[in-house]
């Protein structure tokens, strides 16, 4: 059971806030779009980028090609701490392109032809998370991660106006309930 933590989301612990080292994970939200025993890589889906879609078109071609109206959100996501400058989209098109990781739910595309045919429920970003061999499942034992089984109802139905705010609801709701 290598790939047990694909298509899941992961929260950051709240006291993480506490340790200098990883205080910058506070309450992000990670969805986990490979995991297996030799790496992981996922996305943070709460954190927004500093510039706008329409901003970052003006450096990064990929972006040029997308129709911001269409997209699930006007977000650009700061996807996560490693390779920054590297433009993605997430989408439900698993139509197979170059520079592609799959799941059952997702495609995480970082080929311009996927910002191309963006559809509705594509949602795009820069940088994302990565792990080494057995490095995010000593972190979750750990306590770093909260892992929370998701389907497409609850990653479509998240609402981030406070990014902070928004993981630790997030986490309630799933935990406790509305």
């Amino acid at each position: 059971m290598t790939d047990f933590l694909t298509d899941k989301i992961l929260i950051a612990n709240p006291a993480t806030s506490e340790i200098p080292r990883f205080a910058n994970l506070a309450g992000q939200l990670v969805y986990i779009v490979s995991h297996s025993k030799e790496n992981a890589i996922g996305i943070c889906i709460n954190k927004n980028y500093s510039k706008s879609i329409e901003e970052i078109s003006e450096n990064i071609k990929e972006f040029r090609q997308l129709n911001a109206p269409e997209l699930a959100s006007p977000k650009v996501f700061a996807g996560g701490p490693v390779m920054t400058n590297l433009p993605w989209l997430l989408t439900t098109n698993l139509k197979k392109q170059d520079h592609q990781i799959k799941n059952r739910s997702f495609a995480l595309n970082m080929s311009s032809t996927a910002f191309r045919s963006a559809d509705k429920k594509s949602i795009c970003g820069l940088g994302s998370y990565g792990w080494g061999e057995g490095q995010l499942e000593k972190e979750i034992v750990n306590f770093l991660w909260h892992v929370i089984p998701t389907d497409l109802d609850t990653l479509y139905g998240l609402d981030f106006s406070d990014e902070y705010s928004g993981g630790i609801n997030l986490l309630a709701d799933l935990k406790y309930g509305n």
